[in-house]
């Protein structure tokens, strides 16, 4: 046998291994980690949808809003990124309300600032899931409304 095929034999074998290793792991699913932010920014929505699930009368403008703001939840998606850029400014968050797999961009850096109040993470957190749910809140009318009265709700348990 030639020497030079031991090695080339070697470096197709230390190719294999590594991948087979990724797939056998993969097993054909999606790898999940934790995110801090992730999980602050969706536990703030449960939190949202449970106090206006508790003040019924502040959803008589919108008497959907909380089954549209439930299903929202449930279907997107959240990822945090080092930074949010929109049309050229960096942003909090973005929303991709697509039919097939909506999701919420959040800007990691800023979610996690400590200089932001409850309420203030909630308000966003609400505009975000509204646009999900299909809900025109550009100017932040509809949810500045809800959280405005719900926030002793929102800040229940807060320091």
């Amino acid at each position: 046998m030639p020497n030079f095929i031991l090695p080339i034999f070697a470096i197709i074998i230390s190719s294999i291994i590594p991948l087979s290793a990724l797939a056998a792991q993969s097993d054909g699913q999606e790898g999940h980690g934790g995110d801090i932010a992730v999980s602050i920014f969706v536990g703030i929505a449960y939190k949202t949808a449970a106090c206006l699930a508790e003040s019924p009368e502040s959803l008589k403008d919108y008497p959907l809003l909380l089954e549209d703001f439930n299903l929202a939840i449930a279907r997107t998606s959240i990822y945090s990124v080092e930074k949010t850029v929109l049309n050229g400014n960096e942003v909090d968050a973005i929303n991709y309300p697509t039919v097939e797999a909506p999701r919420i961009l959040i800007n990691r850096n800023r979610w996690l600032d400590d200089r932001l109040s409850t309420d203030m993470r909630a308000l966003l957190v609400f505009h975000e899931y509204l646009s999900i749910a299909g809900y025109d809140d550009s100017s932040y009318k509809i949810s500045y409304a809800y959280i405005n009265k719900n926030k002793a709700c929102i800040n229940q348990g807060e320091k």
